[in-house]
């Protein structure tokens, strides 16, 4: 520009068009070129822009097609009962160490409290004395009752004379008691009906004989307990059987009143049935096809129907002692019928007067002899729980894992004394970055430490992954009936991959990557890839899917860093920042 200048020392170059031209053009070509580089280096009028954030993943050929996960996981006891004091006391013996396996009930140690044993010696001798007060009690007003009765019988020995009305007022209470007969005999059908839908539903549950079952519950009907299914079932078999035989019967007025007894005996067969049901679903799991709504629902309609079995067994009771008293109600009216007699009038109603106080006397006195008696009683049995649990049993069968008491050693009421875990079935914790857990399935088989002895399966994928981690958490189900695996400690776990027919049609030179980190237009399929900071955009060939996965046949190879999200809008070219790679924040990296 000098030299140009130069050259033209007596003009003003400015005013000079042709030369005007080709200078605004150099200026404009300057400053563009200084833009650019500014952009490029993600400035722009001085101002920095921030990077577009992705998550990308490394590929590798090995680990997509691996045909198994090898992970680690942490022994958990299926449960954990801690072992406390009850009441206050010193240790007299310890009868367990850490490592013992040991019963439910087994004696874990003895306590000792003078104070304790003394208050119940006190009760004993207190509830001895009040018992014998009302024994004495009973005999001494059961002496006086029974001589008010004999006045009464001497009182209605005058009344033979009224034999014409007794006749008619016999002949009415035959009428009354064919009714309440043929009643009992209509209420006896609809009993029976109730127990017999009880049956019904009870089987339709756990299919205790042939028939049809509600769909689901068969896998984990009973899971924590075969043995309440086995008890449920005799239950319902024994109770079936008693209903049969009392729905062959012609029940009429003639056999009702035995018939009764018969239906309460098949009514509480049916009770003890529910009851056993309601055991096995307590001891029941929800499951996929079983979800834990439809085990509420189960028990709460077992819940009521066990009201509704309490509920007509009450009814068969009051009709039975209907039928049971009926004859003494017509009795006393009879009696009634027989103060006509004007000569035994005034005897026989100063004998009832005599009895009824005598009566009213006796309620009196063992009244306040049985409560005397229900005080003691409720004191000794205070103090007998409180004695009882100076000796502490094992809740359940299990392994002792904790141990808290030395012998001598004084403890308070909750002092914790020793922890107990059951582990005959344990459960192994694991999580599994997100590109793994589409391989892994409920029910799956896996070894444990990499033995063929050692198997358990899948029984839990969290539905979420952790918003910490990002990894989704994955328990496996381990029969530990032989103690292999012990509770808190860290095992290996390997989970053999799932989805082979779908492994089938991939080659084993392609890649598995998800399918939101490809673009398919009209044109072109490409998808970005990460090299040093910056979008590259790719060509690449795809092949078959399979869910949110899809096979690139062409255009990847094993160590390339693909954008798996934040791909969108890129054009290529772009500085990037990287806040998760392989499934992993970053972040939480640093």
């Amino acid at each position: 520009m000098t030299n140009f200048l130069n050259n033209y020392p007596n003009q003003k170059w400015y005013k000079r068009p042709k030369l005007l031209v080709p200078i605004v053009i150099i200026a404009i070509i300057i400053i563009a070129l200084i833009f650019s580089l500014n952009n490029k280096n993600g400035e722009v009028a001085g101002e920095k822009i921030t990077p577009k954030t992705v998550k990308t993943t490394v590929l590798d050929k090995n680990r997509i097609h691996a045909n198994k996960i090898n992970t680690a996981g942490i022994v958990k006891a299926d449960s954990k009962v801690d072992i406390v004091a009850m009441v206050n006391g010193t240790v007299r013996g310890v009868n367990f160490k850490v490592g013992d396996i040991v019963p439910a009930g087994a004696v874990l140690a003895n306590l000792y409290d003078s104070t304790l044993l003394t208050n119940m010696g006190n009760a004993q001798a207190n509830f001895s004395n009040t018992q014998q007060s009302y024994t004495s009690a009973q005999r001494l007003t059961d002496e006086s009752v029974h001589q008010a009765q004999q006045a009464i019988d001497n009182a209605e020995i005058g009344l033979n004379a009224a034999q014409d009305n007794l006749d008619n007022i016999s002949e009415l209470q035959t009428r009354t008691r064919q009714n309440t007969l043929s009643n009992a005999v209509i209420g006896f059908a609809g009993h029976l009906n109730t127990a017999n839908n009880t049956l019904y539903q009870i089987n339709y549950l756990i299919k205790a004989e042939g028939g049809n079952q509600m769909p689901g519950v068969e896998a984990t009907l009973g899971a924590t307990s075969i043995q309440s299914l086995i008890n449920a079932k005799n239950s319902y078999k024994s109770a079936k059987a008693a209903y049969n035989n009392l729905a062959l019967k012609n029940i009429n007025t003639g056999n009702i009143n035995q018939s009764m007894q018969e239906l309460l005996s098949v009514l509480n067969l049916t009770k003890s049935a529910v009851d056993g049901t309601i055991v096995v679903l307590d001891n029941s799991i929800s499951s996929p096809a079983f979800p834990e709504s439809s085990l509420n629902a189960q028990k709460n309609s077992f819940t009521a129907l066990r009201s509704t079995i309490v509920g007509t067994i009450t009814a068969a009771q009051t009709t039975t002692q209907s039928l049971q008293n009926i004859d003494l109600i017509q009795k006393q009216e009879l009696d009634g019928l027989q103060n006509a007699y004007e000569a035994a009038k005034n005897q026989l109603a100063r004998a009832r007067s005599a009895y009824n106080n005598t009566l009213e006397s006796k309620n009196q006195q063992l009244i306040s002899a049985q409560t005397a008696l229900d005080a003691s009683r409720g004191q000794l049995n205070l103090m007998s729980s409180q004695v009882g649990d100076l000796t502490v049993k094992a809740p359940i069968s299990g392994q002792i894992t904790q141990k808290l008491v030395e012998l001598g050693a004084e403890l308070n009421p909750g002092q914790k004394i020793a922890e107990i875990s059951k582990t005959d079935l344990v459960k192994i914790e694991l999580s599994l970055t997100s590109e793994d857990i589409y391989r892994v399935e409920i029910g799956q088989v896996v070894l444990i430490n990499d033995s063929e002895e050692l198997g358990g399966y899948v029984s839990r994928i969290d539905p979420a992954a952790d918003p910490i981690t990002k990894k989704v958490g994955v328990e496996i189900a381990f029969d530990n009936k032989n103690k292999e695996l012990i509770p808190e400690t860290f095992v290996d776990v390997t989970i053999p991959t799932t989805r082979e027919s779908a492994r089938s049609i991939f080659s084993d030179n392609s890649f598995l990557v998800p399918l939101k980190a490809v673009t398919i237009t009209q044109t072109e399929t490409y998808v970005f890839l990460l090299k040093n900071g910056v979008a590259v955009k790719t060509a690449v060939t795809i092949g078959a899917s399979e869910g949110d996965k899809i096979e690139i046949i062409s255009g990847l190879n094993d160590g390339d860093e693909l954008i798996i999200e934040g791909n969108r809008g890129l054009e290529g070219g772009e500085q990037l920042n990287v806040i998760a790679r392989n499934g992993e924040d970053l972040a939480l990296a640093k």
